[in-house]
């Protein structure tokens, strides 16, 4: 019995402190150089990150959301004076990132979708090219998220709820042992 509880309270630690530190990262939904896009202007930016999506949602279930994605994106950030081979970017309040990487023939652009992402959450990007972060925009969503029995790709279980159940857990075991003296 009291090997059982050991093992018990051992696997209730290792499982809160896995669960603390899990996070769901961006889903990389593509990348192109940037002549396939041509101007990165607001309205080819749009046209480009509609197609992407649409891309996903054919093969994929559930659809990602596209009703956020407008005309001007919500945030747009260009002529970064400290550019670097990596970015750290907030990754929370937003659905799609689009990023642009200079480079040779223009460098790269790649999509990612943050629905699934922490509250809070950062994450730092590495250049696709070797190339300085040119430019980078930000586009929100409308509507909730989908609800029709899948997960969006990533999906990661909120640590927030499950380490309070787990620190409980512990606790208890611990309780067991004093309670029973093993």
């Amino acid at each position: 019995m009291k090997k059982l509880l050991n093992n018990l309270a051992i696997a209730a630690c290792a499982a809160s402190l896995s669960v603390a530190t899990s996070q769901a990262v961006p889903y990389k939904l593509n990348e192109v150089t940037k002549g396939t896009i041509g101007n990165l202007g607001d309205p080819q930016m749009q046209t480009w990150l509609l197609s992407v999506i649409g891309n996903y949602n054919t093969s994929n279930n559930p659809d990602l959301p596209t009703s956020g994605v407008g005309a001007v994106p919500d945030v747009k950030v260009s002529s970064i004076s400290d550019a670097g081979t990596s970015i750290n970017l907030g990754v929370s309040d937003y659905e799609y990132l689009v990023l642009h990487w200079g480079g040779q023939g223009g460098g790269k652009v790649q999509a990612f979708y943050l629905g699934s992402c922490a509250d809070g959450a950062t994450y730092l990007f590495q250049s696709a090219t070797g190339g300085k972060i040119s430019s980078y925009w930000y586009y929100d969503k409308d509507e909730p998220p989908p609800n029709n029995g899948g997960t969006p790709p990533n999906n990661v279980p909120d640590g927030g709820n499950s380490l309070p159940l787990l620190a409980a857990a512990a606790a208890a075991v611990a309780g067991l042992r004093y309670r029973f003296n093993v």
